[in-house]
C-alpha cells in the first residue's frame, strides 16, 4: 500500500484557508490564509506526521497485517482531524517521534532541473545546432526535465504544440 496521495495532502495542509465572517474579512471572500509564522510550525508537523507514515509503510513486509492496521487508523485520524481544521495536531506526539522526519527535497530537485536544461542547453550549443532550433529545443528540455525531476505528468502532444509556439515567441 502506498501512501503518497496522502503524504501531497498532508504536505500541502499549510496552504489551506479557513473560513470566517464576511464582517471580519470583507477583501477575502470570507476565506483567510494561515500566517507565515504559523506555516513553519506545520511544515514541521508535516514533515513529522509524513515520517511516522512512511516508518508504518517500511514496516508493511515485516509485520503486514499490524502495519496496515496502524496505517488505517493513522490515516482515520489524520482524515478527521484534517476536516476539523487541527492541521497543527493531525497525529497525537506519542505516534510522532521527534527525530523522525520526512524532508520534500524540493529544492534539489529545482536544483537538478536548472542543472539538467543548463547541460542540455550547452550540448546543444557545442554540437552545433542552429540557433533557430535552440528556441523549441528549450520548450522541450524543460518540459521533459521537469516531468522526471519534478515528477509531473507527461504532457499531451497538443500541450507540445503550445510549448514549441510559445517558445519560438519574440
Amino acid at each position: 500500500m502506498s501512501m503518497r496521495s496522502a503524504e501531497r495532502v498532508i504536505w500541502r495542509a499549510y496552504k489551506t484557508r479557513y473560513l470566517v465572517s464576511e464582517s471580519v474579512w470583507h477583501n477575502t471572500f470570507g476565506l483567510v490564509e494561515i500566517g507565515s509564522h504559523h506555516r513553519r510550525v506545520l511544515k514541521a508537523h508535516a514533515a513529522q506526521v509524513v515520517g511516522a507514515l512512511r516508518a508504518a509503510e517500511a514496516r508493511q513486509d515485516a509485520e503486514p497485517a499490524e502495519a496496515l492496521r496502524e496505517m488505517a487508523v493513522m490515516l482515520v485520524t489524520i482524515a478527521e482531524r484534517y476536516a476539523e481544521g487541527r492541521l497543527g495536531q493531525l497525529l497525537d506526539q506519542d505516534r510522532l517521534d521527534p527525530e523522525v522526519s520526512a524532508s520534500q527535497g524540493e529544492y534539489l530537485r529545482f536544483l537538478g532541473l536548472g542543472a539538467g536544461v543548463v547541460a542540455a542547453m550547452a550540448a546543444a550549443v557545442a554540437f552545433g545546432i542552429p540557433s533557430d532550433a535552440l528556441g523549441p529545443l528549450l520548450g522541450f528540455v524543460v518540459t521533459f526535465g521537469a516531468v522526471i525531476f519534478l515528477r509531473g505528468r507527461i504532457p499531451a502532444p497538443a500541450d507540445l504544440v503550445d510549448i514549441l509556439r510559445g517558445a519560438d515567441r519574440r
